[in-house]
């Protein structure tokens, strides 16, 4: 099976257990939980490392990083729990996230959603299941191995397939995202980065503009963005 297939299945049930851990934590009803909408700008740090949360945060819209160390390890996006770990296991933070671009947010304490989650505790799977899903594709980003070209266009493949809209076997996606940024994510330099746009734009994979992208998916071959 062509793998970019195989990740595309992969992010589209983890949007789907998103949305619904979205439904249990915003949706009214006899226990809903209380929010506040925030505004963030980017480059504006929500949750930072070393902290022990009271709140987490439910992305409505933009899209945010999530850093170690100075390095990118995750982006996320829409209908994404900032903070899901700490609704399952208390401590302090261990990661970064930080307004990748404007963002609007729902803000709820924790204490609150403990009081729903002792009421209807199906969101307790639902959470597990946010955090398995996000483990793998963060071990999927951590075991990429290939060539700079395959391993540039998995992570294009990764963020479209996320946060593109698609039409006519083809995505857009808006770039939020730089050539520096994905060197950080992949750990390589920019020169390496900027060589596998310029391939991938010659072999009609994609379509690289200031502030967009198209990725053309009837020109992806099997051995393209694959997993191993």
């Amino acid at each position: 099976m062509n793998s970019s297939i195989t990740l595309n299945e992969a992010i589209q049930q983890q949007k789907r257990i998103n949305s619904l851990l979205k439904q249990y934590l915003v949706a009214g009803g006899a226990y809903s939980i209380p929010s506040e909408i925030c505004f963030m700008e980017a480059d504006q740090v929500i949750i930072a490392e070393d902290t022990l949360l009271t709140d987490i945060y439910m992305i409505a819209s933009g899209v945010a990083v999530v850093m170690q160390d100075g390095i990118i390890i995750q982006f996320l996006g829409r209908n994404e729990c900032l903070g899901v770990e700490n609704i399952l296991v208390g401590g302090e933070t261990r990661t970064r996230i930080v307004a990748l671009t404007k963002m609007k947010l729902y803000k709820m304490t924790l204490q609150d959603v403990h009081i729903k989650l002792h009421k209807r505790a199906q969101g307790w799977r639902l959470a597990a299941a946010v955090m398995a899903g996000r483990t793998e594709l963060l071990t999927h980003h951590l075991i990429r191995s290939g060539v700079a070209r395959d391993r540039v266009l998995d992570v294009l493949l990764q963020l479209s397939f996320l946060y593109g809209e698609e039409k006519d076997h083809c995505i857009y996606t808006e770039k939020y995202f730089s050539k520096k940024m994905i060197a950080n994510y992949l750990n390589v330099s920019y020169v390496t980065v900027v060589k596998a746009f310029k391939l991938l734009v010659a072999e009609g994979i994609i379509h690289d503009e200031p502030h967009g992208m198209i990725v053309y998916l009837n020109q992806l071959s099997p051995k393209i963005g694959a997993c191993s």
